[in-house]
């Protein structure tokens, strides 16, 4: 009985379709130059006192959304991406993520720390989830849509704006830990 009831509907009404919603894209189109990042300059930190530099020259937009990224450093990320084979992903400030060695199923395996968007630089911190937790930073100089420049490592403790940040950069940039690897970036 209560399968012909749930059939029966006033003839008045009119059927109602879901609309058609499009299905969000793992990949962002490729709007943006590609960006092959010199992974010799980053990694002896040529280009880190420039980068820090031009991050101190500009006037810095904080936000602690990841939407807030802007496309050309999206695409940069997605592009790039090499620690976990699978589109960029990224929890908001204070938002669950996974954060240790077990994978919590749909939960991105990184969280926003910080997020400052300028005129010309672009400085993202994020908390990574595995065999402990680790803060990376990147730094990115922008002109016009592409990535100019950029750099990227861990970040020694947990700095939380651009000031913070860059001291903690300058103090630690010849650190011996800084030594994690000669061969190779992960984003």
């Amino acid at each position: 009985m209560s399968l012909f009831l749930t059939g029966c509907r006033d003839a008045s009404e009119q059927p109602v379709s879901a609309p058609d919603l499009p299905q969000p894209s793992l990949r962002p189109r490729r709007k943006h130059p590609l960006y092959t990042p010199d992974t010799a300059a980053i990694l002896s930190n040529k280009n880190l006192i420039r980068l820090l530099s031009a991050v101190l020259r500009d006037s810095l937009v904080e936000y602690e959304k990841a939407s807030a990224i802007p496309p050309v450093i999206l695409a940069f990320l997605h592009q790039n991406d090499s620690l976990y084979n699978q589109p960029f992903a990224l929890a908001d400030y204070g938002q669950r993520y996974s954060a240790g060695c077990l994978v919590e199923k749909d939960l991105p395996r990184r969280q926003l720390r910080y997020l400052g968007v300028g005129q010309r630089t672009v400085v993202l911190t994020y908390n990574v989830g595995g065999v402990g937790v680790y803060t990376r930073v990147l730094l990115f100089e922008i002109k016009q849509n592409s990535v100019v420049d950029f750099w990227t490592d861990y970040l020694g403790n947990q700095a939380a704006d651009k000031q913070g940040i860059i001291a903690q950069l300058l103090r630690t940039k010849d650190a011996e830990w800084r030594q994690y690897s000669k061969s190779r970036l992960a984003l």
